[in-house]
């Protein structure tokens, strides 16, 4: 079980959505500080997968590797396979000089990940 001043001093209080994602410093510090009898006792969970991708490298040799995503929620889970894609269309740009024509081999639902609050 996480005490919910260490929940929220590992996270960000996010209030709104302009052109940016607008966050509250003065409320999380707020939050760290509420006694934790003062919070109902409660719990998140994350849906997380296994994703195997296949990539060329550099040097033109193909490669597997496994990946793990977590989803925001159990929602999203109906579009696993478009996340999937998302996550590795990001992963490729992020290393473009060291891997190309990535692929989404297979994914597998391993659970959910649940952090106890309180």
């Amino acid at each position: 079980m996480l005490h919910p001043s260490k929940f929220f001093e590992w996270c960000s209080i996010r209030t709104g959505i302009d052109v940016f994602e607008i966050f509250d410093e003065e409320l999380k510090k707020k939050m760290m500080n509420i006694h934790p009898r003062n919070f109902i006792k409660s719990k998140v969970e994350f849906p997380i997968y296994k994703v195997s991708v296949g990539y060329e490298t550099e040097r033109g040799n193909y490669k597997r590797s496994e990946k793990y995503m977590m989803l925001n929620n159990s929602g999203e889970q109906e579009y696993e396979d478009i996340w999937a894609d998302m996550f590795v269309r990001d992963y490729e740009s992020e290393h473009k000089k060291t891997i190309k024509n990535i692929e989404v081999l297979s994914i597998e639902f391993l659970g959910y990940a649940v952090l106890q609050i309180g």
